[in-house]
């Protein structure tokens, strides 16, 4: 059988978000990714999209560009299959794009327009960091959310603390927050927290440690009632076996976008049956229809998934940065 090519646009772009996202790794004001087009000889036309957290380890905007244009514009069925697996976000927009998992083939995903707080979908909103999540949450609950995540680790953890009792005493009884501290805090902090937490329903924490702390974060999981999710620790495929392996039976949020190659992403969760949250990471909508439909398919539980993130978007197209 002959190796089908097809012609290769890519078309990298900026995205402001609506108000500047803060996280302990600073703040981020533009999303900036890229596009690319796939060209069959009949003019089908398949999209996917690149779009790197360099920060939780995937290869930078500019080191796919420079990958793809080793291409000049024409691309195998084979060579995506081979992409190498430093490239796991190219993996992810040329697997998915060859699959045809677009907005106009995944209808049924949640845009902007339609809203995205639907109950066929239970997805979890990402609230403001610091004390603006306080009353912020009333608008996200009046669209329909029932699932939140806050950021800590930003500020003082006294403040954090106040603010949060806020938070969980508003919040009605048909929520549910998790709390993400992108790995931001050491052994004393995170004991700190979930002593804290102790008396309260939290649905659990997010990577409290550093991804070198696995063995602290387990004898964390073993020892308090709040459950532990890994999230920079799994950022890609590699290491999500390498944490499965090491016994980690706690909760796995993955990013579709940022993990690697869907196929094998497939064929891991299906094989081990992990407890797992799937979460966006500020895609376009051509990345989030992707990265949707992979995770509505491979979700082995409730949880709500972490796609409430189109709230931080204007309703405006992406500037293309070409």
């Amino acid at each position: 059988m002959t190796d089908r090519a097809y012609q290769l646009q890519v078309e990298p772009y900026q995205r402001p978000f609506r108000r500047p996202l803060t996280t302990r790794y600073g703040t981020w004001a533009v999303r900036e990714g890229a596009i690319i087009t796939l060209r069959s000889t009949n003019g089908a036309m398949r999209q996917g999209e690149i779009a790197p957290l360099e920060w939780f380890g995937s290869e930078s905007l500019a080191t796919a560009l420079t990958f793809c244009q080793q291409f000049n514009g024409r691309i195998t069925a084979a060579q995506i299959a081979q992409i190498p697996d430093r490239y796991p976000c190219c993996q992810f927009a040329f697997e998915m794009a060859l699959a045809g998992f677009t907005p106009e083939r995944y209808s049924d995903a949640p845009n902007r327009d339609r809203g995205l707080a639907t109950q066929r979908y239970h997805i979890a909103a990402l609230l403001p960091t610091g004390p603006t999540a306080i009353n912020h949450w009333r608008e996200l609950y009046a669209q329909g959310y029932r699932s939140f995540k806050w950021k800590i680790g930003v500020t003082d953890m006294i403040d954090e603390q106040i603010w949060c009792q806020r938070l969980y005493q508003q919040l009605p009884q048909d929520c549910q927050l998790r709390l993400d501290a992108n790995a931001s805090l050491s052994v004393r902090d995170s004991e700190q927290w979930l002593t804290y937490l102790a008396d309260k329903s939290i649905e659990y924490l997010e990577q409290p440690l550093h991804s070198d702390c696995f063995d602290a974060m387990q004898i964390l999981a073993e020892k308090y009632a709040t459950p532990i999710a890994l999230d920079e620790s799994i950022a890609n495929l590699q290491q999500i076996n390498t944490c499965y392996e090491r016994g980690w039976q706690g909760l796995y949020v993955i990013k579709p976008a940022i993990v690697g190659s869907p196929q094998r992403l497939t064929e891991f969760v299906q094989q081990h049956q992990i407890d797992t949250v799937f979460s966006s990471v500020f895609e376009t909508e051509i990345g989030y229809a992707a990265a949707l439909n992979l995770a509505q398919s491979l979700r082995t539980n409730d949880r709500a998934l972490g796609f409430g993130t189109n709230e931080w978007w204007d309703n405006q197209r992406v500037s293309k940065d070409l």
